[in-house]
């Protein structure tokens, strides 16, 4: 239904509705990313206003890379990326 009205709203609340979709995009991310880069996650949660999902993507691999080779959870770097949800 939100979809349909989108894209005949005038009233300026599509850019509120948009606003809150790529909110939840940002929050359905993180939730999957690997508690091991909670700080990075908490940074980026008190960021005003929150970046976009890539935004976060871009900084939680920066901080990836800057982690020592020994130190890092997984070599290949998948700990950023999102769990598969088991349903």
């Amino acid at each position: 239904m939100w979809s349909a009205l989108k894209d005949v709203c005038t009233c300026g609340a599509k850019e509120a509705w948009e606003k809150y979709e790529e909110e939840e995009c940002l929050t359905q991310f993180l939730i999957g990313v690997n508690q091991s880069h909670r700080q990075t996650i908490d940074m980026i949660l008190t960021k005003e206003p929150l970046p976009d999902v890539y935004w976060a993507l871009k900084r939680l691999e920066f901080e990836e890379s800057q982690r020592p080779i020994g130190s890092r959870l997984y070599k290949n770097r998948t700990s950023i990326y999102p769990r598969p949800h088991p349903y």
